[in-house]
């Protein structure tokens, strides 16, 4: 699920979107996946991976190897800081809420859509 949010309102006080070719040793990465925000650091390219693999430091200080493609598609978001992790998430929860409002909009109770008791 692509996230196409547009985080323009970045100013000049604030951290530039890291990207592959710019991220460094001790950047901080957040990544939201549905409604969970993920927080790591990034360490280094994986020294056997032949640049492939990138290794990252979750919360719990535990390394995790990620492929080239999943650092790319996690850093597109463009999340700097934690808030805008968390704008990112709550507007995921906006969206699924309008789509659960839309779902019970085409039903009503009675409707002929719900099967009858015998």
């Amino acid at each position: 699920m692509a996230n196409n949010i547009n985080f323009s309102y970045i100013t000049a006080d604030c951290p530039e979107p890291k990207t592959l070719e710019t991220i460094a040793a001790g950047d901080k990465i957040y990544y939201v996946q549905g409604f969970k925000v993920f927080q790591y650091k990034y360490l280094c390219v994986h020294p056997t991976g032949m640049g492939a693999y990138h290794i990252l430091i979750d919360a719990c200080e535990e390394p995790v190897r990620v492929y080239k493609d999943k650092l790319e598609l996690m850093l597109s978001q463009k999340l700097v800081k934690r808030q805008d992790a968390n704008n990112l998430l709550l507007s995921n929860f906006h969206r699924k809420i309008a789509e659960i409002n839309q779902e019970q909009a085409t039903f009503s109770i009675g409707s002929d859509d719900f099967p009858k008791a015998i």
